[in-house]
């Protein structure tokens, strides 16, 4: 596909917290608690397959109207973090990493997330992610904080 017709769009946040190195990474390479911190998810299921495959439901809103849906995940530990990788229909992809690394006695968790959409739909894409994943960046802090 064109990347004219489907551009690519980085947003990238991170947050440090107050805590070791280990127990960080610990908790991003967990891929059913890293699931779970998503407020818009309503269940998930592990591949019996492949255990880096989850299927995972989600309530979306969109223009007033709230639904469900599914998405296939995909989720590769790497030493310092997570990949993650998920198609949501539309030619929509997401590409995202988790990294953590220790930093003037804390630890930085960033989330990178790369998402490639039809270039009338990437605005929307883009800001849905932004929202979505800084209440989800806010809540990996306080359940590793808490």
């Amino acid at each position: 596909m064109s990347d004219l017709l489907f551009p690519s769009h980085t947003v990238t946040t991170s947050r440090v917290v107050n805590l070791s190195l280990d127990v960080a990474l610990r908790t991003i390479q967990d891929f059913p608690e890293m699931i779970r911190l998503d407020a818009r998810v309503v269940g998930f299921e592990a591949s019996t397959t492949n255990p880096n495959l989850y299927l995972v439901k989600v309530k979306k809103d969109c223009l007033g109207f709230s639904f469900n849906t599914s998405h296939t995940i995909k989720f590769v530990m790497v030493v310092n973090g997570l990949d993650v990788a998920w198609g949501t229909g539309f030619g929509t992809t997401f590409a995202t990493s988790w990294r953590a690394k220790w930093t003037e006695g804390k630890t930085e968790i960033t989330e990178t997330n790369t998402v490639k959409a039809f270039f009338l739909r990437l605005p929307f894409v883009t800001s849905d992610l932004r929202k979505s994943h800084d209440h989800f960046l806010d809540a990996l802090a306080a359940r590793l904080e808490g």
